[in-house]
C-alpha cells in the first residue's frame, strides 16, 4: 500500500502540478515561467490537490454520487478535481506571492 501510494504521488501528482504549472504560468501575463514561481505554484498545487479534494470527496460519497460508478470512472472524477484543485491552489499562492514581491518593491 505504502509503495503505491509512493509510485502515484511521483509519478502521477507532481507530473500532473508540473505540467498544469507550467501552462498556467505560460498563459497567465502576469506571471512569468520561472522557477521560483513554478515551485510555488506546484506547492500550492499540491495543497489545493489534497486538502480541497479531501473537503469534497466526503460531500460526494455522502450525497451517493460514488455508488453507482465503476472504478474506472470514480478515478476520472478524482482526476478531474485533482486537476481543478491543482490550478485553483497553485494559481492562489502565485498570485499571493506577486501580490507580495509588488508590495515589497514599492517605494516607501
Amino acid at each position: 500500500m505504502g509503495i503505491m501510494f509512493a509510485i502515484y504521488f511521483i509519478g502521477l501528482g507532481l507530473t500532473l502540478v508540473a505540467t498544469i504549472g507550467l501552462i498556467t504560468l505560460a498563459i497567465v501575463p502576469a506571471f512569468r515561467v520561472t522557477g521560483a514561481n513554478l515551485i510555488t505554484f506546484m506547492i500550492g498545487g499540491i495543497v489545493g490537490m489534497f486538502a480541497l479534494a479531501n473537503l469534497i470527496e466526503p460531500y460526494l460519497v455522502n450525497r451517493g454520487l460514488y455508488s453507482d460508478m465503476s472504478n474506472a470512472r470514480q478515478n476520472n472524477l478524482h482526476l478531474a478535481f485533482d486537476s481543478l484543485w491543482t490550478f485553483i491552489g497553485g494559481t492562489t499562492l502565485v498570485s499571493l506571492k506577486t501580490i507580495w514581491l509588488r508590495i515589497q518593491s514599492r517605494p516607501q
